[in-house]
C-alpha cells in the first residue's frame, strides 16, 4: 500500500520550496485554531483560555540518531522540582498522522492542568526519517519514545497513544512498566494487523516491496493543491473529515517546485534512468516554477510488516503492565469489535481497566463535536484539575 491515494510512485526531482521542517503554518489563520476550540462543550474547562494556548515546537536528537520534533501545550514542569508524573503526557499519534492529530485535544488536556508533548514518530511529520535501508520496527519507536522521555527528564509519566501509537505505547509500558505511571489507548487494543494465511509469502512481499521504494527513492504522489490533498487524506484507510484532514496536511505536507516535464498520455517511452519506473500521478500537466505538495511522510511506512505481532506476545506484553489502564473507544468505530473473543481477552490481559466508549469515529479526539467527551474521559483517569475525580 502506498500513501493515503496514492496509487504510483516513480522518479522525480524536486527543489525544496521550503526547508524541510518547516510547518504550513500559512494555511490555517491562527484565529480558526481558536475558533475550533472555542466552539468544543467541555463543562469545568476554561474553553476560553485553553484557546490562547500556543503549543511549543521542541526537537529531540535520539540514540537511533535521527532528530524527533513535537509540539507541547501547556506549563512545563519547573527545572529542579518533581519532574514527570502523570501530568505530563507523552502523545504518540497513528499511522501516517502526526502531531497534529492532538491540535484539538491537547490544549484542552493543558487547560486542566497537564503538560502534553505531542511527538511526531521517526518519518512521520517533521521528524527524520530512519536511515537508508533502514525500516520502521517496533521496538525501534519503543527506543525513540525512551530517549525522548530521557531527555525531558521524566522519571515517570503519562503515555497517551492513538490507533498505532497505542499499541507502541501499550508495548513500551509493558516494557518499561515503572516508567508509565496512567497509559491511554484510544481507539487501540494493540494492533489489528496480523499475518494472513501465508505469512512466508507475505514476508517476501515485504522485503521486495522495500526494495522498490529504496530503489525510487522517497518519491510519492504529488498534489496541484493544499485542498486536493486533504481531500484525499479524507478517504484514506481511517476516513476523516475535512477540517481533520487539513489539520493532518499543515504538518504532513512540503510545499515544492515539480521541475519534472510533463509525460504526454500517449507516449510509451520511458525514463533515461530508470527504465521500468512508472510515471508520478498528475491531475494536470506540470507549469515551470508551480507551487505543489508531497507528503514528507516516509513510504517505508507503508509496509505493514513493522505491525505484525503474534497474539500470545501481544498479550503477554499487556500482562506485564502493571499502571492502570484507560482504553477509550469510539461508537462509529470500523477497526474494532470489543465484543470480539480475541478483543476481549486482550482487555483482559490488563490488571487495572477503565474502558469507556465515547461518539464518534476513529480519529474522534480530532472532531470537534467528540473531542469534549474524550477528553473528559482522559481528566477523569487522570485525576487532572477540573474533572469529577480530581
Amino acid at each position: 500500500m502506498l500513501l493515503p491515494n496514492s496509487p504510483e510512485i516513480g522518479p522525480r526531482t524536486v527543489a525544496a520550496a521550503a526547508r524541510k521542517g518547516t510547518i504550513l503554518d500559512t494555511i490555517r489563520p491562527k484565529d480558526v485554531q481558536k475558533q475550533t476550540i472555542a466552539s468544543v462543550s467541555l463543562p469545568g474547562v476554561n474553553i476560553a483560555a485553553a484557546a490562547e494556548i500556543t503549543p511549543v515546537e521542541l526537537s529531540f536528537r535520539v540514540p537511533s540518531d535521527i532528530t524527533l520534533r513535537a509540539k507541547a501545550w501547556g506549563k512545563p514542569p519547573v527545572e529542579g522540582k518533581e519532574m514527570g508524573g502523570k501530568r505530563c503526557i507523552l502523545a504518540i499519534h497513528g499511522w501516517l498522522d502526526n502531531a497534529n492529530s492532538f491540535d484539538l485535544a491537547a490544549p484542552l488536556l493543558a487547560a486542566k492542568g497537564a503538560y502534553v508533548v505531542c511527538l511526531d514518530l521517526a518519518g512521520h511529520g517533521l521528524s527524520d526519517h530512519r536511515q537508508a535501508h533502514g525500516g520502521y520496527y517496533i521496538w525501534d519507536m519503543m527506543d525513540d519514545i525512551l530517549g525522548v522521555v530521557d531527555e525531558l527528564n521524566w522519571p515517570t509519566f503519562s503515555l497517551l497513544g492513538h490507533s498505532t501509537g497505542g499499541h507502541i505505547a501499550a508495548f513500551f509500558t509493558g516494557t518499561y512498566p515503572a516508567r508509565v505511571q496512567r497509559l491511554i489507548m484510544l481507539e487501540s487494543i494493540g494492533t489489528a494487523i496480523q499475518f494472513q494465511g501465508d505469512p512466508p509469502a507475505e514476508m517476501a512481499a515485504f522485503i521486495h516491496r522495500r526494495r522498490e521504494i529504496n530503489k525510487w527513492g522517497n518519491s510519492t504522489r504529488v498534489y496541484d493543491s493544499f485542498e486536493d490533498a486533504a481531500r484525499a487524506r479524507m478517504n484514506g484507510f481511517t476516513k476523516v473529515n475535512l477540517e481533520a484532514a487539513r489539520l493532518l496536511c499543515e504538518r504532513g505536507l512540503e510545499p515544492v517546485v515539480d521541475d519534472l516535464p510533463a509525460t504526454p498520455a500517449s507516449s510509451s517511452s520511458s525514463s533515461s534512468t530508470s527504465p521500468s519506473a512508472p510515471q508520478p500521478h498528475r491531475r494536470h500537466p506540470p507549469i515551470q516554477g508551480e507551487l505543489r505538495y508531497i507528503w514528507r511522510t516516509d513510504p517505508r511506512l507503508t509496509l505493514w510488516a513493522f505491525l505484525h505481532t503474534p497474539e500470545a506476545l501481544l498479550l503477554r506484553f499487556f500482562k506485564a503492565i502493571i499502571c492502570p489502564v484507560a482504553v477509550i473507544a469510539a461508537e462509529g468505530s470500523t477497526i474494532w469489535d470489543l465484543e470480539s473473543s480475541r478483543f476481549k481477552a486482550r482487555l483482559d490481559s490488563f490488571r487495572h481497566l477503565t474502558k469507556v466508549v465515547v461518539p464518534g469515529g476513529h480519529h474522534m479526539h480530532m472532531e470537534r463535536e467528540c473531542v469534549g467527551e474524550v477528553v473528559k474521559a482522559m481528566g477523569e483517569f487522570l485525576e487532572l484539575e477540573g474533572s469529577e475525580t480530581a
